[in-house]
């Protein structure tokens, strides 16, 4: 269908200022509908958390792509990256940085990307208590995705996975992964009924919904299912603080906002 489509209801509401631009980028998923929908949220409550910038999303799959953003933003605003990943793998240290290059936009500051920032596993820990009430936790398991192009989202995904068990008081949780041994595929005839799962991904594309949680349906899972990590409540406010507290700006609660 040929056309200018109107702007998505859902898309985060811009403040319309002339300060710096935090501009959050995530993987995206391409043209599965409606997946970018909770980066979207969470994009939309750190604005609402971050007063002194005007906070853009932007995905490298799909819309509103990096390039598109980056036109509307303009030559002459200073720019910050947020990257809303789970490790610094190839995505972070090498596509983000060439694509930003390519728009001559070299000089933007890139921070630290979610999986790395040192509050996250015990963010998850809590949410993980608020629902797993009884005394006695059933068995955890960590799903991420992994990788064949580095050992980075790897390392990540198995710290984390480490320093979640300490949180949690269950050490030696075991972390799968859909590209690379052991495989979550494998392992799912072992994963019991009521275990505890969490999915270590940033939103809630294809790999997390289809590849993880329908899996975990047809084999009879029952049990925890986590919300992707990058989507759990409290996540806006950890990358707030973060971010805040690196770049020495003005932060709080959410905020109304006007137009």
């Amino acid at each position: 269908m040929s056309g200018t489509r109107s702007p998505s209801p859902k898309a985060p509401a811009i403040k319309t200022v002339n300060g710096p631009v935090l501009l959050a980028v995530a993987h995206g998923a391409g043209a599965r509908e409606d997946a970018n929908d909770g980066f979207l949220a969470f994009c939309r409550e750190l604005g609402e958390r971050l007063p002194d910038f005007e906070v853009r999303p932007a995905v490298l799959n799909g819309e509103p792509s990096l390039e598109t953003v980056m036109a509307r933003v303009g030559e002459d605003r200073g720019i910050v990256v947020y990257p809303h990943f789970l490790s610094d793998g190839y995505y972070v240290s090498k596509a983000l940085p060439r694509r930003l290059e390519n728009l001559g936009r070299s000089d933007a500051r890139i921070l630290t990307p979610l999986g790395l920032m040192a509050g996250l596993s015990g963010l998850v820990a809590r949410n993980m208590r608020r629902e797993l009430s009884s005394a006695q936790l059933p068995p955890i398991v960590v799903v991420a995705h992994g990788s064949a192009m580095g050992k980075r989202p790897r390392k990540a995904a198995e710290t984390f996975a480490s320093s979640l068990g300490r949180e949690m008081g269950q050490e030696g949780i075991p972390c799968l992964f859909l590209e690379e041994a052991p495989l979550f595929e494998e392992a799912l005839p072992i994963i019991g009924a009521n275990f505890a799962v969490v999915r270590y991904f940033a939103a809630n594309g294809g790999h997390s919904e289809e590849d993880v949680a329908n899996a975990l349906k047809l084999q009879g899972h029952a049990g925890y299912l986590s919300p992707p990590v990058g989507l759990m409540p409290g996540v806006a406010e950890l990358v707030t603080r973060e971010i805040a507290e690196v770049l020495g700006v003005r932060h709080g609660e959410r905020q109304r906002l006007t137009a």
